[in-house]
């Protein structure tokens, strides 16, 4: 798991092949990606819009503008 650079979102990652980025102050869900491969870390880069997930079939990366 790892917090945004901000600290309003944190992306969880599972080896079910899901990303799920939730609201830190409400603990809501607020979006949920699957891929074909299990995940095991993820990394927001340092100016936040973009997640990188990684696990046995690569890396992925997610745009999460708002």
């Amino acid at each position: 798991m790892a917090f945004s650079p901000d600290g309003t979102r944190l992306a969880t990652v599972g080896d079910d092949g899901t990303v799920r980025i939730w609201d830190t102050a409400t603990g809501e869900s607020l979006t949920m990606m699957r891929v074909n491969s299990n995940l095991s870390s993820c990394a927001w880069t340092p100016d936040g819009p973009t997640l990188f997930a990684g696990g046995a079939r690569g890396l992925f990366a997610y745009d999460l503008h708002d």
